[in-house]
């Protein structure tokens, strides 16, 4: 998914919540994986070739973008640790870091929910910048303005 969509899951669980903070890190910083992958393949600083991976319909440029962070044992791990220090940070933190999961899952680019095993891939059924994600953000949208009305 792109990162419109993972934005509209943060606003969501922050307005149900009440935790910008902790929505906003698990659900859209977990993405900081993707630098790694960007400046493995010297696309951090240069802002062409970022912007020819980042707009690619595959859903990244070399398919290793989902990285440590993009993983249900970092999940847990990350998700029991917060919940330690501070319950409601770590709940709203864990609860975003899954919903990021679950849209990445539910997109065509490839999950391993294992990682680093790449063992039991996913592949969603939604598009990468296609008109199916357009209307489920465009969905997610309106329920998120519905919940502010």
């Amino acid at each position: 998914m792109t990162v419109q969509t993972h934005i509209l899951s943060a606003i969501l669980i922050g307005k149900l919540t009440g935790n910008y903070a902790a929505a906003f890190t698990g659900a859209v910083l977990i993405d900081a994986d993707h630098l790694i992958s960007y400046a493995k393949h010297k696309a951090l600083f240069n802002p062409k070739k970022m912007f020819k991976v980042v707009t690619t319909r595959t859903g990244g440029g070399w398919g290793d973008e989902r990285g440590f962070f993009h993983s249900l044992i970092t999940w847990a791990i990350l998700s029991a640790l917060l919940i330690f220090i501070s319950f409601p940070f770590g709940l709203v933190f864990s609860i975003g870091y899954f919903t990021h999961l679950f849209l990445d899952a539910i997109c065509t680019g490839t999950l391993y929910p294992l990682n680093p095993s790449k063992r039991f891939p996913i592949h969603g059924f939604i598009k990468y910048l296609s008109w199916q994600e357009i209307i489920f953000s465009s969905l997610l949208g309106v329920a998120t303005l519905i919940l502010f009305l």
